[in-house]
């Protein structure tokens, strides 16, 4: 190693100290060997180098970093002789490197922390809508029991009105015990991840209306369903809230002559091409019900 005539002797290096010695000698990590082989063989067939960093113990006792560029030497012969290069003190650009990898790692550790905790909280709901559904659920089973036996008891059949009431008692249980399962899916939804690809909309309408004529099969509802509905949305997510519209307009259809239901597109200012659930059964005044769909407005996104 070898300094010109001109360097500075305000210089935070001490050249006495560093005349005639190879860079690993001055380092002050020569013990990294690691370091070092990976260096040294990359010199083994003597090609140029830059931009190769390590600490030095500077003036003050401190640590600072270097940039070496090198460039073999040969002699007449073509002997190679060793490696000319230039050192530049880049110590205040190493530090600031070295402080912004220090802040990422914190403040990886803190997301990952966050995200623990996350984690832990949903766990904790999860775990506790389940119970209040469980503790909810199973005063309705006794009510279910006690009702059926009713209906089909031996001895004196009951009168027509206290058949009619015991089928409604039945009937509000049967709802009830269908809320908390959509309760229960509602809370999964509030946490799912979208992933987004072309959905085929008329197909799953399909799919879902031949599930609901199953479960009714003398039900007499009028259907359109329009073709060739396909949009980016989540797959999952849209069969979930797509199924529950069409149930709840089969649901408040029920009991209306002429019921029909619509699974149509149609443009909306604002927000282009939109598909709607269109019934012509039982409804809710409109501002009440914009808060129905509250919970799914993450998911959507205008155009």
């Amino acid at each position: 190693m070898h300094f010109h005539g001109d360097y500075p002797c305000d210089s935070l290096f001490q050249p006495e100290k560093l005349v005639g010695k190879r860079h690993q000698e001055v380092a002050r990590n020569p013990d990294d060997e690691a370091f070092w082989a990976e260096h040294n063989r990359h010199l083994e067939q003597h090609p140029p180098f830059s931009n190769f960093v390590y600490s030095v113990s500077n003036f003050g006792g401190g640590t600072s970093y270097v940039t070496v560029n090198g460039s073999p030497v040969f002699d007449t012969d073509g002997q190679f002789r060793g490696y000319r290069s230039t050192a530049r003190d880049v110590t205040p650009l190493v530090e600031s490197q070295q402080r912004n990898e220090a802040l990422t790692r914190e403040l990886q550790d803190r997301i990952q922390e966050s995200e623990g905790e996350l984690s832990r909280r949903n766990a904790h709901l999860d775990i506790f809508a389940s119970s209040i559904a469980h503790d909810l659920r199973a005063p309705l089973i006794t009510i279910q029991g006690f009702g059926g036996m009713v209906l089909s008891q031996d001895g004196p059949e009951p009168s027509e009105d206290g058949s009619r009431r015991v089928e409604r008692m039945l009937g509000a249980t049967r709802e009830m015990g269908e809320t908390l399962d959509d309760l229960l899916e509602l809370s999964r939804v509030a946490k799912w991840c979208p992933r987004l690809q072309p959905v085929d909309l008329s197909r799953i309408a399909r799919e879902v209306v031949g599930e609901l004529q199953k479960e009714e099969p003398n039900r007499n509802v009028e259907l359109k369903l329009e073709s060739g509905l396909v949009l980016e949305s989540d797959p999952d997510l849209t069969r979930l809230l797509l199924r529950q519209l069409m149930t709840n307009a089969w649901k408040f259809t029920r009991g209306r002559d002429g019921a029909a239901i619509q699974v149509v597109r149609a443009r909306h200012e604002g927000y282009g091409q939109v598909v709607y659930v269109r019934d012509n059964g039982a409804g809710f005044v409109p501002p009440t019900g914009i808060t129905y769909s509250e919970p799914f407005r993450k998911f959507h996104s205008k155009g």
